[in-house]
């Protein structure tokens, strides 16, 4: 039996100008990463909503920093009521101005890995596989 994970237009990256419905993992998959690029607070009817992942680029990512990235991403994730189990991992360019962030996130017809790449500017979708 397929899950229905409602369907959405795309809304991350460039905006669709045919405006098609999505449906499936690729709507939980813009979800999360809509949540990950926004800063908590910004959204007016929900203040608790977004985890800016872009305030850790060119941080140095002690094992403390990397917990509460991992932390905090997980936390996001699990907000979105599609979502049962997220285990986050992080990698950092050498020079910093790239944070790489491998989500696998686990929904109620099985896993998926969802990867993030942020910049100081922008957080963009690599990978929903």
């Amino acid at each position: 039996m397929a899950v229905d994970y409602g369907s959405d237009v795309s809304t991350v990256g460039e905006l669709d100008p045919m405006m098609r419905l999505h449906t499936g993992r690729q709507i939980v998959a813009w979800a999360l990463a809509r949540r990950l690029m926004t800063r908590r607070g910004s959204m007016l009817r929900d203040s608790h909503y977004g985890f800016d992942v872009r305030d850790y680029v060119q941080r140095k990512m002690t094992p403390s920093a990397r917990m509460a990235l991992a932390g905090g991403v997980r936390a996001e994730a699990l907000k979105d009521e599609r979502v049962k189990s997220a285990r986050v991992g992080s990698a950092q360019s050498t020079d910093g101005g790239t944070l790489t962030l491998t989500i696998d996130v686990g929904l109620a017809d099985g896993p998926f890995r969802l990867v993030l790449a942020a910049s100081a500017v922008s957080v963009d979708v690599l990978s929903t596989g």
